[in-house]
């Protein structure tokens, strides 16, 4: 018997709760996290998530609080909890692996006094102390999205990075209003500016969050997403979220990945006896 559902906004936060029975569940989307991409969006098996002109919305009674869009949001501006804890259905039950998050940087080899990796994340998540000759480096990995900007900003590569999100993405500048910055706007990784009188993207650091698409008035952008690298782990939630993604090519470069893996694993085995 369902008993209450609801919705809050706070401060800094988007809350969609229910309660059954005697359980409680809450979806919480941090508000300075959460940059109104797409990804949550197309994402939801359910079509319980919607975002329009950088509004983000729910529909709690669709939401069956599963948490394939907390497992994929790039932000990590999503989290969910049962009665009062952290807990993602899909995640503990092993239906569905959560993004590679792994951000590696060799102190050994930084620079003295070198910052321009911090300097570089246009999320601010890189801090960097210079103590005598090597560096106290914190990273908050866990909002990364992968775009690599500090990557290449590393004048030794030091910094290796596990990128998560693949895709395509062009604008027709013909489209663009003179005077309109929307995209550029709106982009979390500031990829996106005016050069010569034309809006261009560098695609070499894009996530195709699609964040630039629902700004866009003139529907002058096209972005998808192409592939998501995830952990490999069989399960019917993740075939149904690659099909919803990348359609019936998609499930089948899944179905061929797992096939592949079994393979693998099996030739190890026998090399092991």
């Amino acid at each position: 018997m369902l008993i209450k559902e609801k919705i809050i906004r706070k401060e800094n936060s988007y809350v969609a709760s229910r309660v059954l029975y005697r359980t409680f569940y809450e979806l919480i989307v941090n508000e300075d996290r959460c940059r109104k991409c797409l990804i949550c969006k197309n994402a939801c098996p359910f079509d319980a998530i919607d975002v329009k002109k950088g509004e983000l919305s729910i529909n709690v009674s669709k939401c069956t609080f599963c948490g394939i869009c907390e497992a994929l949001c790039p932000f990590n501006a999503i989290t969910l909890y049962k009665n009062g804890e952290k807990y993602n259905p899909v995640v503990e039950l092993e239906r569905f692996p959560r993004l590679m998050r792994e951000v590696r940087i060799n102190i050994e080899k930084c620079p003295e006094g070198c910052t321009e990796c911090a300097e570089a994340c246009p999320l601010g998540l890189i801090e960097i102390t210079w103590e005598g000759r090597k560096p106290r480096i914190e990273i908050q990995e866990a909002e990364c999205p992968g775009c690599e900007l500090c990557v290449d900003a590393c004048p030794v590569n030091a910094i290796s990075m596990k990128r998560s999100y693949y895709g395509e993405i062009s604008i027709e500048s013909s489209k663009c209003p003179p005077d309109c910055e929307e995209c550029i706007k709106v982009c979390p990784l500031k990829i996106i500016r005016r050069e010569g009188g034309e809006v261009r993207v560098d695609e070499t650091h894009c996530i195709y969050c699609g964040a630039c698409v629902d700004s866009c008035p003139e529907e002058a952008i096209s972005c998808k997403l192409t592939w998501i690298k995830l952990p490999l782990i069989k399960s019917g939630a993740l075939l149904k979220i690659f099909e919803r993604f990348f359609g019936t090519s998609g499930k089948i470069k899944l179905l061929n990945s797992w096939c592949e893996n079994v393979r693998l694993r099996r030739v190890e085995e026998r090399e092991i006896v």
